[in-house]
């Protein structure tokens, strides 16, 4: 390698003059959130869901706490949980979990998965499945053969 100093110079032209800046090349570590949904039935106390989700998620011992100063502070919790959608059979919660790398987000969900389900055992929440109804257009009672007819 020609130049294995860590720093090295960059020019520029700036209004006709030249200037050279010193640059200190640094790895720089990114964090990844953990994107994790939960559902839960329109029966569920949410609030109650969501505690549950945001306390495991600050607990594990993948999750970083990213907060600025002024969030801590100001007392915004290090997992926020909230409700992103409404499904068809159920109330949808998005938890964003910061961790080191992806590999840890990984292992992260699939430990909040079971942590998650059991809590909600525990606690009666309902993690629901699809409900459907059927509408018959002619009220008359449906033919069903019998297997084997």
């Amino acid at each position: 390698m020609p130049n294995e100093d860590p720093w090295s110079t960059l020019k520029f032209a700036n209004k006709s003059a030249v200037t050279s800046i010193k640059l200190l090349f640094i790895a720089i570590f990114f964090l990844f959130a953990a994107d994790r949904i939960v559902v839960v039935s329109y029966d569920s106390n949410v609030d109650h869901a969501k505690n549950i989700v945001r306390e495991l998620a600050e607990k594990h011992p993948l999750s970083i706490d990213n907060r600025k100063p002024k969030q801590k502070k100001d007392g915004r919790p290090i997992v926020g949980v909230a409700i992103s959608e409404f499904g068809d059979s159920s109330v949808v919660l998005r938890a964003f979990i910061w961790v080191k790398n992806e590999m840890d987000g990984i292992l992260l969900t699939y430990d909040l998965n079971e942590t998650v389900k059991q809590q909600f055992d525990k606690k009666g929440i309902e993690i629901p499945f699809p409900y459907r109804t059927l509408v018959f257009k002619d009220q008359s009672t449906p033919k069903v053969k019998a297997a084997g007819n």
